[in-house]
């Protein structure tokens, strides 16, 4: 992959794909960093050109990471366990970041790039949840590429800030992850 990617904007060294949204390119590497366990090159590929796809349809406009990332996991319909216990484990904790920091999250190093991808995953779930959530979620789209700012996009589509998104979905995640420990008999 870094032999393929475009000058300047090598891929990161953890990654088994990566996508450049603005070129409309999408690397993928056939063995991945673990020769043992081969990337699922369909779903990894998906979860790519959701990438591309969302750039394309809000326009290049800016948007958040983790909800670039979430909804790129919902594109693949990756499903993970690991992903869905981590986030259980940082609710139990209360270590769940906050959506408005949860992009520094991402960065390269960062310890809790696990749960950023965890609860970027949730939210958008989330998010499509909702009543009209599959409209709501068009419409959102649709005031980014017009360029209004997330937060703008989120209250005219949703009718919450992100602060109320952030609220609301901890409560719901909390709802349906307080039984978790009893079904895995913890």
């Amino acid at each position: 992959m870094r032999v393929l990617a475009p000058v300047g904007w090598p891929p990161p060294s953890y990654a088994d794909a990566v996508a450049y949204p603005s070129i409309g390119l999408v690397l993928l590497s056939l063995t991945g960093r673990d020769p043992a366990h081969p990337p699922d090159l369909e779903t990894t590929f998906m979860h790519e050109l959701s990438h591309v796809a969302l750039h394309r349809a809000v326009a290049g406009r800016p948007v958040p990471r983790w909800f670039t990332e979430g909804l790129a996991i919902h594109h693949a319909r990756e499903r993970s366990l690991d992903r869905m216990k981590l986030l259980w484990e940082a609710t139990a904790q209360q270590r769940l970041v906050p959506l408005a920091r949860l992009e520094a999250s991402f960065a390269g190093g960062s310890a809790d790039v696990g749960v950023a991808y965890a609860e970027a995953a949730d939210v958008v779930a989330y998010l499509l949840r909702v009543d009209d959530g599959t409209y709501k979620m068009k419409r959102l789209v649709r005031e980014l590429a017009r360029g209004r700012s997330f937060e703008e996009a989120l209250l005219g589509s949703y009718f919450v800030s992100l602060r109320e998104l952030d609220r609301e979905w901890r409560r719901d995640l909390w709802d349906r992850h307080s039984a978790y420990p009893l079904v895995v008999g913890g």
